[in-house]
């Protein structure tokens, strides 16, 4: 680790780290999008001057914080982009592969130096290099060796010390804008020369390599302390990054480490290796600031009503008046809520902005070629839900590389393109943001998913051949059932499905298939845009109070005794031509209803299907805070929280799809 570093105390390190690798991550995901771009044939100088810029920053932020292998293989990455030159000729494809490469390896150092601390090994990556390097049409031009000290040199390094002075291996970097380097060079050895002595200069200061360097070393003499150093060299559009070491002090690999150094590592890996980071516009947070302001403002009002009503003289008007400080602070409540979901709500591109790299390495791996479409990447949900939704979603990707999109041969002899296409889609509904996946390949078919079924058991063939086609294609989502005639290191155990249907439930959201053989498959996953504040609507069964979104119910009607008829044992309601099951909430939660002549049924579910769940009592609409309920206090898997009304009662808040999946197991069961 550098010594510049201990200057931060154990806390200001810490922070700093974690600044680090919020913004490195960044620095990645756009690095990543800006090279598939140039591997796709986009020859665009600006991205060009992207890339070189991310790499550029990654290596002096890396440097910085004392991770020196990033910023080596930054560096690297730099030589074999010198190589291709100014992008004035046809790049060889190895060169986007060989970049790609190294930008897997820097995300995987990042990932290690995060939770150990300690950056990993980088050879093979380095061997890659330097084998293209020794075979490029442009080889990078050897940068001069820095030759030994002198013995003049060794003497005035030893002259220093004894006077006293400090001396410093120091290394410049120049400014990414900093045109004439020569020119540069020549300032910061004015600024040094001012307060100190310059004993050695690589490259030399007057020589030719100078213009072509990124930056300079020097071994410097002074009595200033570090923080005076980076002063005195801190010079507008001129330095770059700046490394402060006391000569010939050890490197970072952590041998012969003081004890200070040490204690300041041990107290790092004490320290949380994660934290996680959410960027927000100021304007967002000036907002909240704002409406803060009004609530104190508020809250004077109610201390002001509280004194005119303990004054019975002017008691007349206080219940007026309270009522109309309890609006204006109703008003205040609701657009801090607002704000606060605002300011958590980030861009579905997070998620979809890795989709490309895991599309173009794995139709790679099986001789497919796949492009990958982003549609309505700017829509915008909850932080939480963004970061549960990556796994998942890559899973669903990754099957229709391997089993939707079909082989170039596969597809020529079907009349389709060579190139196959998923497109990823993300589009409001009502309080629902709906993420599509779909692709042009062969389809599900339902009948070999039947088949399956019946060989493990989950259905009798009976049952198989009344299922619908509809219905067969969520067989995939039972636990260990796969079409796929061979397990990869992708798919194929049929364990990949289970896990996304339960992410997805996790998120109080549903999933749909869709699918035409030889046309392709449609994945639809239907999410909240947040999990702190629902819309919901409460009712009453018998003497319990419940809530439900509002947004999982399609129809609340009301239902009289002589509605009701009975279809194979169960109850239905007719409701346009259309005959609806209806469950009794009672039943499942095994409470005693309340026998009314007049009920209502909510009606819920996904798609064609719904199912009318029977309640007591209507007590209309609310907007809920979502308070997690311990699974060890209900034993129902059917409750998603729990929330306190404003009277102080406790209201349980039903998961809608979990409700779901209860109701129409209780119809098979009765159709049993």
């Amino acid at each position: 680790m550098n010594d510049t570093q201990n200057q931060f105390s154990n806390q200001e390190m810490a922070e700093l780290r974690t600044l680090f690798f919020s913004q490195a991550q960044e620095i990645m995901e756009e690095l990543q999008e800006a090279l598939l771009k140039l591997e796709a044939g986009y020859a665009d100088a600006e991205i060009m001057k992207t890339i070189k810029r991310h790499i550029h920053t990654l290596k002096g932020d890396s440097k910085s914080i004392g991770f020196l292998v990033v910023g080596a293989l930054c560096h690297r990455m730099e030589d074999v982009l010198l190589s291709y030159g100014d992008g004035d000729r046809t790049a060889d494809p190895e060169i986007w592969g060989l970049l790609l490469s190294c930008a897997d390896t820097l995300q995987r150092l990042l990932r290690e130096a995060e939770s150990r601390g300690e950056e990993g090994d980088v050879s093979e990556i380095t061997a890659r290099i330097e084998s293209f390097l020794s075979r490029s049409a442009m080889p990078v031009k050897h940068r001069p060796v820095m030759a030994p000290l002198t013995e003049y040199q060794a003497l005035e390094i030893e002259e220093a010390r004894n006077n006293g002075l400090g001396v410093y291996d120091l290394s410049v970097g120049f400014h990414p804008q900093c045109g004439e380097k020569g020119v540069a060079a020549l300032m910061i050895a004015q600024r040094l020369s001012a307060t100190g002595a310059i004993i050695r200069s690589f490259p030399e200061l007057s020589g030719a390599d100078i213009d072509q360097a990124e930056g300079m070393d020097l071994v410097y003499s002074t009595a200033l302390a570090h923080d005076e150093i980076e002063t005195a060299v801190a010079i507008p559009g001129i330095t770059g990054t700046v490394v402060i070491k006391e000569w010939g002090a050890p490197e970072s690999d952590g041998q012969g480490a003081g004890a200070a150094e040490k204690e300041e590592k041990a107290e790092a890996q004490k320290s949380p290796q994660h934290v996680d980071m959410l960027r927000i516009e100021a304007s967002r947070v000036d907002k909240i600031m704002n409406l803060v302001g009004e609530l104190i403002i508020g809250r004077s009002m109610i201390d002001q009503v509280a004194k005119d009503l303990e004054e019975e003289s002017r008691g007349g008007d206080a219940g007026a008046r309270l009522s109309t400080v309890n609006t204006y602070l109703e008003r205040v409540l609701r657009e801090l809520q607002n704000s606060v979901m605002k300011m958590r709500m980030v861009p579905v591109n997070n998620v979809f902005r890795k989709f490309p790299k895991i599309v173009r390495d794995l139709s790679l791996e099986k001789g497919k070629r796949v492009r990958l479409e982003i549609q309505g990447k700017d829509a915008e949900l909850d932080k939480s839900i963004v970061d549960a939704l990556g796994e998942p979603l890559a899973h669903i990707v990754r099957n229709m590389v391997d089993h939707g999109i079909e082989t170039p041969a596969v597809r020529f002899a079907a009349g389709k393109s060579e190139e196959g296409t998923i497109t990823l889609r993300a589009f409001h509904e009502a309080a629902h943001i709906v993420i599509e996946a779909s692709d042009d390949g062969r389809g599900l078919d339902a009948e070999k998913l039947k088949q399956k079924a019946v060989e493990l058991g989950v259905l009798t063939s009976e049952e198989a051949v009344r299922l619908p086609e509809a219905e067969a294609y969520n067989l995939m989502f039972h636990s260990g059932l796969s079409t796929a005639d061979t397990v990869t290191e992708t798919s194929g155990r049929g364990v990949g499905m289970d896990a996304v249907r339960t992410a997805v439930q996790d998120m109080k959201g549903t999933i749909e298939i869709l699918s035409e053989t030889g046309k392709g498959t449609i994945i639809r996953l239907t999410l909240p845009l947040t999990l702190a504040v629902i819309k919901a609507l409460l009712f009453d069964v018998g003497n319990r109070s419940f809530a439900i979104p509002v947004a999982a119910i399609a129809e609340v009607l009301r239902v009289m005794p002589g509605d009701l008829t009975s279809v194979d044992g169960k109850a239905t309601l007719m409701l346009r031509e259309q005959v609806v099951s209806l469950v009794s909430l009672a039943d499942l939660f095994g409470i005693e209803g309340k026998n009314n002549e007049k009920q209502f049924a909510l009606l819920i579910g996904g798609g064609k299907r719904k199912v009318g769940l029977l309640v007591d009592r209507l007590a209309g609409q609310q907007e809920l805070v979502i308070k997690a309920v311990d699974e060890r206090q209900t034993s129902s898997g059917l409750v998603a929280g729990a929330s306190i009304l404003g009277d102080g009662k406790v209201v349980l808040i039903l998961d809608a799809p979990s409700v779901f999946r209860k109701a129409v197991t209780v119809e098979k069961e009765r159709s049993a």
